[in-house]
């Protein structure tokens, strides 16, 4: 095998499911977990703890490359699984190194964070998940594996979230051994797609009221990551006060009476409920 030390940098269930994974086909003290700013939600520390392997939600952003640095290995690989952090030059420049990355887009399309929020909102008719070599460039690697998701016109955020993180993990399990064991050049991944960056957001994080039905649902949905609050909620102005949108729902009665936390969207084919709650 070509690595002696394999360190996952990340959170989420893909992280979780690699961690199962490789802790069922390598040694355990080989494999090495960390997770930066971890949510209330993360389950990975107690997948490592029942893997038995190393675990860590000590590191930040600044320090996670030092720490990385001082795991003792002629080899590493680092796996980036839903981590946000963006690896140094001088990290990158390692010879001992190699780190590949899971995103959540077809590259070469779509680069940068928040992807399912821009392919819902930018009416895309597909996106996809990407594992790729990480490079200087951000999403610029060569790409190891990839594949598409269909986008409908109810898909929201969080769907398109989930699904990635399935067909990701699917991915992973296809390529790990032979990239344990063997080089990938993978595919050149050559026309760059637009670099989104992390605090960027459609309509700058609120909601036109006045918009159209459609467009509404379309916004809402892209901001829709479930309990995992990916990106801040929604924000509307209702006469002179600001509000996060709290949820919503798509209806097609006519006759639906709103609560007082509540406003309504009338469109030609649905109607839009929409909670809020005060914004502080």
């Amino acid at each position: 095998m070509r690595f002696d030390k394999i360190i996952i940098i990340g959170s989420g269930k893909i992280a979780c499911d690699i961690v199962k994974h490789l802790s069922d086909i390598l040694e355990k003290n080989m494999i090495f977990v960390f997770e930066i700013l971890p949510n209330a939600l993360s389950a990975l520390g107690k997948i490592c703890n029942k893997c038995e392997v190393t675990y860590s939600n000590n590191c930040n952003e600044d320090d996670i490359e030092e720490t990385v640095d001082k795991i003792d290995g002629i080899m590493k690989l680092v796996i980036s699984a839903n981590n946000q952090h963006i690896f140094s030059n001088a990290f990158l420049m390692h010879k001992n190194v190699e780190v590949i990355n899971f995103h959540y887009s077809y590259l070469p399309e779509y680069r940068g964070m928040n992807i399912p929020t821009w392919v819902i909102y930018n009416n895309e008719p597909y996106t996809g998940v990407t594992w790729h070599y990480v490079t200087r460039k951000i999403d610029s690697g060569n790409i190891i594996s990839q594949k598409k998701i269909i986008i409908n016109d109810d898909s929201t955020a969080f769907e398109l979230t989930r699904v990635g993180m399935k067909f990701g993990f699917e991915l992973f399990q296809n390529f790990v051994t032979e990239l344990l064991n063997h080089s990938i050049e993978g595919e050149k991944n050559h026309r760059q797609g637009f670099l989104y960056l992390k605090h960027t957001v459609p309509n700058n994080g609120y909601l036109d009221i006045q918009l159209p039905c459609e467009e509404i649902y379309k916004l809402l949905r892209s901001f829709d990551y479930g309990k995992a609050q990916v990106i801040e909620p929604l924000k509307i102005e209702v006469r002179g006060n600001i509000y996060r949108v709290k949820r919503y729902r798509k209806i097609y009665s006519k006759e639906y009476l709103t609560k007082e936390d509540e406003i309504s969207v009338s469109g030609d084919e649905y109607s839009l409920i929409i909670a809020l709650e005060q914004s502080v």
